[in-house]
């Protein structure tokens, strides 16, 4: 995820092996994750 950065939950769901049923229950923790880690290494 680190890798392609999604930042939207559609960016989300289009990585392979996240469909909605995981985006739906972790997604923004993960999005919040990917942000944060963005913002860290810029």
């Amino acid at each position: 995820m680190a890798t392609y950065r999604p930042a939207t939950m559609e960016e989300l769901r289009s990585l392979q092996g996240v469909g909605y049923h995981l985006s739906s229950k972790y997604g923004r923790t993960f999005l919040t994750a990917i942000e944060y880690y963005i913002k860290s290494v810029a």
